[in-house]
């Protein structure tokens, strides 16, 4: 009798453990659909806000495109504030197209003449008609193999940069694939070329680099002061040559990265 009373005790009890089970695993369940809704509502909320912020940006983008369809332009501004008051105006001829990006204190309308007078925070220039012979003086790239003879310093693991310095001036050079990498520091400055090197090497694992079809080069002038474009980008896409000139390192790489 006992031992019948133990067996059905102990068939009890495993019933019981199995049904705890049962709904632990639809809890489990549950939390795991809710938590993919929720990334799901996020990842909207944040596209959502990307692209209110840029909304300016893409407004400008479509009257640029109606004129010069070609262009590759950035769909991000780069900005980290700023973007509602985002001013944008145009140049173009049947050789050269130029994009001046801007931040006003108020908004202004597209190639507003007021906007002559405010600083860039960014230049885009595309320019086409050219000979490859001309591009590749434009783009000025410098092979590695130029360094010959130069102190070598490690930057990461596969990165080594040539360093070339005197009266007072330091150039870092590096190649990371199709681009040639030049910064500039002053040692008068108390400014180090490795610093802003490292930040760019960090930006590019970030956001990447433009699509080229030939060489490219990146020129860095460590240091800022107002109004400066210390960062500019040079390449070649097809029969096109491509220059981003900005204040800040970080902005180039986002709109680098958005061009469309």
């Amino acid at each position: 009798m006992n031992k019948k009373k133990l067996f059905v005790g102990t068939l009890m009890l495993a019933l019981m453990l199995s049904g705890c089970t049962k709904q632990d695993d639809r809890s489990a369940i549950n939390v795991k659909a809710h938590n993919n809704s929720s990334t799901k509502v996020n990842k909207k909320v944040v596209e959502a806000n990307n692209k209110k912020e840029n909304s300016r940006l893409i407004f400008f983008n479509k009257k640029i495109k109606s004129v010069t369809s070609g262009i590759l332009l950035p769909q991000d501004d780069g900005l980290k504030q700023g973007s509602s008051n985002l001013n944008m105006r145009f140049e173009n001829n049947p050789d050269q197209s130029v994009v001046y990006y801007s931040v006003g204190e108020s908004k202004q309308k597209f190639n507003d003449e007021i906007l002559k007078k405010e600083l860039p925070y960014a230049i885009l220039t595309m320019r086409s008609n050219m000979t490859n012979e001309k591009m590749d003086k434009l783009i000025g790239y410098r092979d590695a193999k130029d360094d010959a003879g130069l102190r070598q310093i490690k930057l990461n693991d596969s990165i080594t940069a040539a360093v070339d310095a005197g009266a007072g001036q330091q150039y870092l050079h590096f190649v990371k694939g199709n681009w040639s990498i030049i910064v500039h520091a002053s040692s008068i400055m108390n400014q180090s070329a490795e610093k802003p090197a490292l930040k760019l090497l960090n930006l590019i694992e970030k956001y990447g680099l433009p699509k080229t079809t030939g060489k490219s080069t990146i020129y860095i002038t460590a240091g800022k002061s107002k109004g400066s474009l210390n960062n500019v980008f040079k390449w070649q896409l097809n029969d096109k040559y491509y220059q981003l000139d900005t204040h800040g390192l970080t902005t180039a790489l986002k709109m680098l990265s958005s061009l469309e």
